[in-house]
């Protein structure tokens, strides 16, 4: 047992690939952001996709990059909500990542692979590293199902905004807008919000309102994730519509809600996420 951060008998500090992989990829995360704010014509992409990874990147490199080194050094001093919080900062690197490295061939090609094994690791060596039963308060927990009520509608909202648009699409073969938008052949966001983000949100709605120790972990690492993600949706409106992208501000009412419910619903999981005496 180690410092004591706010919680009483903290585990031991990290050892291993969950000590030193977090900070391999908070270096790759700062060179691929900076490159692409400061490396002047790096994006080869249309305004549309270019405004969005200057958001995105300005969110990264602000926000993301501190997170991560705040974090991880909560989690080297025996923090147990550190680790499911640094899991859900990775899983945002790993999921945003995997746009730039598909759609963005560019001179920073090779960081982006990197960045896309290093993320993938690090969300693996820090999910092994959690003791589930260290995270969350003794007894009833009354935020649980309200939270969990709150990543259902997400999930909800996200699988009928994609899936109504491919229905769409092959009721009348209209391509949906976004498709046009960014120039590419396939729905990327759709594919990767119901395959990365809807699934596992579900789960652990499921999982909390049953009270399943997983369940908070994977609450709250992605109530972290989605917060990020919905932050550089909003972010990025400005930029759209500064390059003059049509309709911009469309969905910034519904991005900023979104936000709202995800931050709201991670910040009540760290409140409620005081350590319960580990009993294994």
């Amino acid at each position: 047992m180690s410092a004591q951060i706010g919680e009483s008998q903290a585990p031991a500090s990290l050892s291993g690939p969950a000590r030193s992989l977090p900070a391999i990829l908070t270096a790759f995360v700062f060179l691929q952001a900076a490159g692409g704010l400061f490396i002047r014509g790096l994006y080869r992409d249309n305004a549309w996709v270019v405004s969005i990874y200057r958001g995105t990147d300005w969110v990264t490199l602000l926000l993301v990059v501190p997170l991560l080194l705040g974090a991880l050094f909560l989690a080297r001093r025996g923090a147990p909500r550190a680790l499911p919080f640094l899991a859900g900062l990775a899983y945002y690197v790993f999921y945003n990542n995997v746009y730039y490295l598909f759609t963005a061939f560019n001179r920073f090609f090779l960081v982006y692979a990197a960045v896309f094994v290093l993320s993938a690791a690090t969300v693996v060596a820090v999910l092994l590293a959690i003791h589930p039963g260290r995270i969350g308060a003794p007894g009833p927990d009354p935020a649980r199902k309200p939270v969990g009520l709150a990543m259902l509608a997400m999930a909800a909202i996200l699988a009928v905004m994609w899936i109504g648009q491919s229905l769409l699409f092959v009721a009348n073969g209209k391509v949906p807008q976004l498709i046009l938008d960014t120039g590419g052949t396939t729905h990327m966001v759709a594919a990767l919000d119901l395959t990365l983000i809807v699934p596992p949100l579900t789960l652990g709605a499921v999982w909390l309102w049953k009270g399943r120790p997983w369940g908070r972990v994977l609450a709250l690492a992605m109530n972290v994730q989605c917060s990020i993600i919905a932050l550089v949706l909003v972010v990025s409106t400005p930029f759209q519509a500064a390059a003059g992208v049509k309709d911009a501000w469309t969905f910034f009412p519904l991005w900023a809600f979104m936000g709202v419910v995800f931050w709201i619903s991670a910040a009540v999981m760290l409140k409620n996420g005081r350590r319960r005496p580990d009993l294994s």
